[in-house]
């Protein structure tokens, strides 16, 4: 039963708990906070609780994956296809935050996404950019059309609308 346990406890799986348990933390301490005024729609507790709720669902998936998966690679560098180590990663986050304000939310974050995920392990150029353009879709309807927040429309689109 030791040697059982022992097994099971991997380097993953104690980064997942040590992930949830701040995750969990951080959606309680998220959730104390209270507007000022109540012309906010949505308050200011929500945008920490869904970082919360999602940060606790991924730490439950990288928790109880198969031991055999590949886990925390983007730490490491070690795994990931395409040749691009994690600091390539860290570069494209950072072009990703110069350019999100002049290029625009969209292009900015599917140009960004693709790359990700086809660096990360998307087989194929056409599945990152399927992938991409979903998350952005969805990312552009919860914000612009669901919550009316104003996003960045760019200074590149903005010379033609």
């Amino acid at each position: 039963m030791k040697e059982r346990t022992l097994a099971w406890l991997t380097a993953d799986r104690v980064g997942a708990v040590l992930f949830l348990a701040f995750s969990i933390v951080y959606g309680l301490e998220g959730a104390q906070l209270t507007a000022t005024l109540q012309v906010d729609v949505v308050g200011p507790a929500f945008f920490p609780g869904m970082l919360a709720v999602l940060a606790v669902g991924l730490s439950l998936v990288l928790l109880f994956k198969p031991s055999g998966q590949a886990g925390l690679t983007l730490l490491t560098g070690e795994g990931l296809r395409g040749g691009l180590p994690a600091g390539g990663v860290l570069l494209l986050l950072i072009g990703y935050t110069l350019t999100f304000e002049f290029a625009g939310l969209v292009p900015a974050t599917l140009v960004f996404l693709a790359l990700c995920f086809k660096f990360l392990g998307q087989p194929t150029w056409r599945g990152a950019w399927l992938l991409s353009a979903i998350i952005t879709a969805t990312v552009y309807g919860v914000f612009v059309l669901a919550l009316g927040v104003q996003l960045p429309k760019g200074a590149v689109l903005l010379k033609f609308l």
